[in-house]
């Protein structure tokens, strides 16, 4: 009998899992689901279907369901005029033809007859719910991983969080150091031109550091003893001390020194870390 091939492109294929005890009718398990695997209701379709795989250790079937809405199928037919009547078989054009398939409804396709009609229900009954019963068992290792793929997801998130928070607070807290260092330090400029008004003419500075609100001193001067009184005057050092004994430079009759300070806090102000060398 001729075999009419459908264009793969005009029909709906999907592949299907179901319990290995829905085999015995699983025409009438098809039809019963149409509407919730396909766009359709039954009475809207032709199909049919071939088993790719019986897993009898899991107890599944694999099942490969062929969909062609019926005013396609018999719009196809009638482009094949005058030969319609005379088509047995129409099997989808991607598929090899012993597959057996056959798209034309049963009344149309002289399939062996329907067997009695409450047992076929019956027996639809019986097999969805083994669906019903054995479907989320086989669905249950999906769901699990797709849980713990949630789970290590969110985990990562916290710890992106924590360290973020920690970074944050790390931040927040030099922050607030500097602003605190600015409000109580004075700046290396004012600094400089204090020790120009105070220090005598006679004296030179060959290096200065400040230092967490100490500033050290290295020069020398024709009178050394002098400056502890004159640096104390000044509103910016408190606690002027000679940091190691005088000394007499022969080359110039100059007095050696090296002392420190205690800056005293300004109302604003910038801490820095500065040698400076007067050459």
């Amino acid at each position: 009998a001729p075999v009419a091939l459908f264009p793969a492109r005009d029909l709906l294929a999907k592949t299907l899992l179901y319990p290995l005890a829905s085999e015995k009718d699983l025409r009438a398990v098809l039809r019963h689901e149409m509407d919730k695997q396909t766009p359709f209701a039954a009475e809207q379709v032709c199909f049919d279907y071939r088993v790719v795989k019986r897993d009898a250790a899991n107890k599944t079937l694999t099942v490969e369901l062929f969909v062609v809405p019926r005013r396609e199928l018999e719009r196809f037919l009638a482009r094949l005029s005058p030969l319609p009547r005379q088509v047995a078989r129409v099997c989808p054009a991607h598929v090899p033809l012993s597959s057996a398939l056959n798209l034309l409804p049963p009344e149309a396709a002289a399939r062996k007859p329907a067997a009695n009609q409450t047992l076929r229900l019956l027996a639809a009954t019986i097999a969805l719910a083994a669906c019903a019963l054995y479907l989320p068992l086989l669905r249950q290792p999906a769901a699990l991983g797709a849980l713990e793929r949630q789970l290590d997801a969110g985990r990562a998130a916290a710890v992106d969080a924590r360290r973020l928070l920690a970074e944050k607070e790390r931040l927040l807290a030099r922050a607030e150091f500097l602003q605190r260092r600015q409000t109580t330090t004075p700046p290396v400029i004012e600094i400089l031109r204090e020790l120009t008004v105070v220090l005598p003419e006679h004296t030179w500075v060959k290096r200065l550091a400040l230092r967490r609100g100490e500033m050290q001193l290295h020069g020398e001067s024709a009178t050394a003893a002098s400056l502890i009184a004159l640096l104390e005057q000044s509103d910016y050092f408190r606690g002027v001390r000679f940091r190691s004994p005088v000394t007499k430079n022969h080359g110039n009759d100059k007095e050696r020194f090296h002392l420190s300070a205690d800056l005293v806090p300004q109302e604003r102000g910038l801490e820095s870390d500065h040698d400076a060398d007067d050459t």
